[in-house]
């Protein structure tokens, strides 16, 4: 007959934690982390026969428009540059009256404000992009030279 070792509560306890937290580790292993975005879940890329416009790029808005005639359906996100580095990405979903009858449903405008940051007196180029690709919306790049408060 062989000895029981006697273990108080808390080394139990500790025992417990220590092998649910390698489980936990193990169950991690290899998974790629997930980084964070101001856009929300990855949207599908673009088809071929995607369309857009860069419309205004002043003190005030960053505005245009995208869509996908192969998928209607689909809100395309757009990557805004101001040259090469990246400002934020924004979904183009806002209803545009313009575009209702031409482009689909209509519902594929954006429009951000104008960041601060660009209001120095200095010349930016503003570029919108099919996010995920290099594929600048038409009208892009524009100069925005903005004074702000």
């Amino acid at each position: 007959m062989s000895a029981r070792v006697f273990r108080p509560p808390t080394t139990r306890l500790w025992w417990v934690a220590a092998c649910l937290a390698g489980a936990v580790a193990l169950a991690s292993c290899g998974k790629k982390k997930e980084e964070a975005t101001d856009a929300g879940p990855s949207a599908p890329p673009p088809s071929a026969t995607a369309e857009g416009h860069l419309d205004v790029a002043d003190a005030d808005e960053l505005a245009g428009w995208a869509w996908d005639p192969a998928r209607p359906d689909v809100r395309l996100k757009i990557d805004l540059y101001d040259d090469d580095t990246k400002l934020q990405t924004v979904t183009a979903d806002l209803f545009r009256d313009d575009l209702r009858g031409k482009k689909g449903d209509g519902k594929y405008g954006f429009s951000v404000p104008t960041p601060a940051a660009l209001k120095d007196g200095k010349p930016h180029t503003i570029k919108a992009v099919f996010a995920g690709t290099s594929t600048q919306l038409n009208g892009s790049p524009k100069t925005l030279t903005a004074k702000g408060p």
